[in-house]
């Protein structure tokens, strides 16, 4: 039996789905604050939803969902499936950002050896 006025703790679920839209947030280089304004939340409430400390109602979920461009069923097809958020999301981020400051002479290069790596053989049309 549930105890009236008292809050439910958050579970792993909470905790995933929270990961879940961080790694989404981060991917798309928005930072907490940005989210937090687009939703109407403090950046700190924003932070509690990401760590699973607070557990998000579906209404936020959905304001959270749209704020970041990814479809609540996308989501929860990851938690579901027990795939990990985008643990890499930001070490892209960043990597993007290094890319970018690179010459056009370097940026082709890498490119070229990260199709290689990932096993495309496209030719170069040079």
């Amino acid at each position: 039996m549930t105890n009236p006025g008292r809050k439910p703790k958050s579970t792993d679920f909470d905790r995933r789905l929270g990961a879940s839209l961080d790694a989404e947030r981060v991917a798309r280089g928005m930072t907490q604050s940005q989210l937090a304004e687009a939703v109407g939340v403090t950046y700190q409430q924003i932070h509690k939803y990401a760590k699973g400390i607070n557990r998000l109602c579906v209404e936020r979920f959905l304001d959270i969902c749209l704020a970041i461009e990814v479809t609540p069923a996308a989501i929860l097809r990851e938690i579901h499936r027990g795939q990990p958020a985008r643990d890499a999301g930001r070490a892209v981020l960043e990597q993007s950002r290094n890319f970018q400051k690179l010459s056009p002479h370097h940026r082709q290069t890498i490119a070229a050896l990260t199709k290689t790596l990932a096993g495309e053989t496209e030719a170069d049309p040079r």
